[in-house]
């Protein structure tokens, strides 16, 4: 299983650094912290990174970078998605990456590194 987390926090760490440079990260990156959440198939906790919203009352919400980013690019795209098959659809992490990787990149610095270092394993 160790293994298995190693390769989900490096395909992680992978989409938030295309994320970044693609510049479809609108958050702060002091605001982007690592926290351990997801469980899947009654699986450890996998890390992820996510960012706090604080509302009117005063309330916090936690959401994941990597959900959010592509929730909103699906709602952007949703009619050119639906034509795809089903294998092109992005739904795993590889599929992300192939995705992001696509795009053309618009921010060359490496300021994100210092989110992607800060994993500690949860």
């Amino acid at each position: 299983m160790l293994k298995c987390k190693r390769r989900w926090v490096k395909n992680e760490k992978r989409i938030i650094k295309l994320l970044y440079s693609r510049g479809l990260i609108e958050q702060e990156i002091s605001e982007l912290y690592w926290n351990a959440y997801l469980q899947i198939n009654n699986s450890p906790y996998l890390p992820q990174v996510h960012f706090c919203v604080t509302d009117y009352w005063g309330e916090a919400d936690e959401h994941s970078v990597t959900d959010s980013c592509f929730e909103g690019i699906y709602w952007e795209l949703r009619g050119e998605l639906d034509h795809l098959p089903k294998d092109q659809k992005i739904s795993s992490q590889q599929a992300q990456i192939k995705y992001l990787k696509a795009l053309p990149r618009r921010i060359f610095n490496s300021k994100i590194n210092k989110v992607t270092n800060r994993m500690e394993m949860v």
